[in-house]
């Protein structure tokens, strides 16, 4: 089937080649019959490219012989070819147009998707980060807090028996220090 398209495309290619060459050189009842085996072929690939060159080279070689109706016919023939070719044409690139315009629309929400979720993910560590240091500032104000009742409410402390002598001697009458006289 394959190989069949590829000889019916090298056909079409070579009738044109040929009702070119009979209308350049005015041999246009060739060129008619030319063109005519060349719009079957196309007409049996669906090749609308070549049932519209088909098309022109008929209008071109009825043109030559004076038979202005049938050169008209297919010169019609030939511009709805090229209109539905051009309107294929730019159909197709409308379409890879509209692809790419969508393509490259996810392709931005997907990154603005990838950049909310790491800024809550960054917000998240944020947080985590506040909860901890608000957790160290309440025990470091508890700690402090504890600390300093734990200063005011200690009973105060009894001076070691020695200390407590040495104060009374030094305060009594008679110490060594000369005030003695």
């Amino acid at each position: 089937m394959k190989k069949n398209r590829q000889y019916q495309r090298k056909k079409i290619t070579s009738l044109l080649e040929l009702g070119d060459h009979y209308n350049r050189f005015s041999e246009y009842d060739k060129a008619i019959a030319s063109f005519k085996l060349m719009s079957e072929a196309a007409t049996e690939l669906n090749d609308l490219k070549g049932l519209m060159n088909a098309s022109e080279g008929l209008a071109i070689a009825n043109e030559g012989k004076n038979n202005v109706g049938l050169a008209l016919k297919h010169f019609k023939q030939f511009t709805q070819y090229k209109d539905s070719l051009f309107t294929i044409n730019k159909t197709e690139q409308l379409d890879e147009m509209q692809t790419r315009f969508a393509l490259d629309l996810k392709e931005k929400e997907l990154a603005l998707k990838d950049n909310e979720i790491a800024l809550l993910q960054r917000e998240q560590k944020l947080n985590i980060s506040r909860q901890w240091l608000l957790l160290l500032s309440l025990l470091l104000v508890t700690f402090f807090w504890r600390f300093n009742i734990w200063q005011i409410a200690k009973p105060q402390q009894e001076e070691p028996p020695i200390v407590a002598a040495k104060r009374k001697f030094e305060q009594s009458p008679g110490s060594i220090d000369g005030s003695r006289a």
